[in-house]
């Protein structure tokens, strides 16, 4: 089993103040932050290769098929050197600037977990977030997965939040150290049940 992630503090590590121009999954002067992250960094070189294998494709197309229609157009040998300059200038333009947004985009998921509740933070496009809240008395497991060489090999994977009830299911991936979150959220629902079963009692 891994050791707890270094971003996990006790209860009583934090106390967060309200702010109302703050962000949504920390504005509840109530709760304490347990632990949290972003997803693994393997998940982003995955884009930045499949953008580039893209990008060597678009350049071998290009490179096999503009000589051919530039013939046929009648365009001299220079025109035909300049057009594949321009080509090529605007797709590692537009690369880069995907690439710059897909970076963006990928760090901005992260998933919360407080004395009370989990917090997952999905960004789906460049205007599409999505923020889903899970309270912890409605966790019924939590379920690590890694499969393959790559996920065990830089030990990231899938964190599975399964909930009680008609709540969808919470799945994180490319957590970092699944094991090792999933270990904090059990504990942090079992010490919940346990306060609220001696509350009651």
């Amino acid at each position: 089993m891994d050791e707890p992630p270094e971003n996990v503090g006790s209860a009583d590590d934090v106390n967060l103040e309200f702010d109302p121009h703050g962000k949504i999954e920390s504005i509840n002067a109530q709760e304490k932050i347990i632990a949290e992250t972003s997803r693994h960094p393997f998940g982003l070189v995955l884009v930045y290769v499949e953008t580039i294998v893209a990008l060597l494709l678009a350049f071998y197309v290009l490179i096999k098929f503009l000589p051919g229609l530039t013939d046929g157009l009648g365009v001299s040998e220079n025109a035909a050197a300049s057009l594949f300059g321009v080509f090529s200038l605007l797709m590692m333009i537009l690369t880069g600037i995907f690439l710059v947004i897909a970076t963006h985009i990928y760090w901005i998921n992260h998933i919360m977990f407080t004395n009370e509740a989990v917090t997952q933070i999905i960004q789906i496009g460049i205007f599409h977030r999505r923020t889903s809240e899970l309270s912890v008395a409605d966790i019924e497991d939590v379920t690590a997965q890694r499969r393959g060489v790559f996920p065990t090999f830089f030990n990231y994977g899938n964190l599975k939040i399964e909930t009680a009830g008609e709540q969808d299911n919470f799945t994180f991936a490319y957590c970092p150290r699944p094991d090792a979150y999933a270990k904090v959220l059990l504990d942090i629902r079992n010490n919940y049940r346990q306060k609220h079963r001696h509350s009651e009692g």
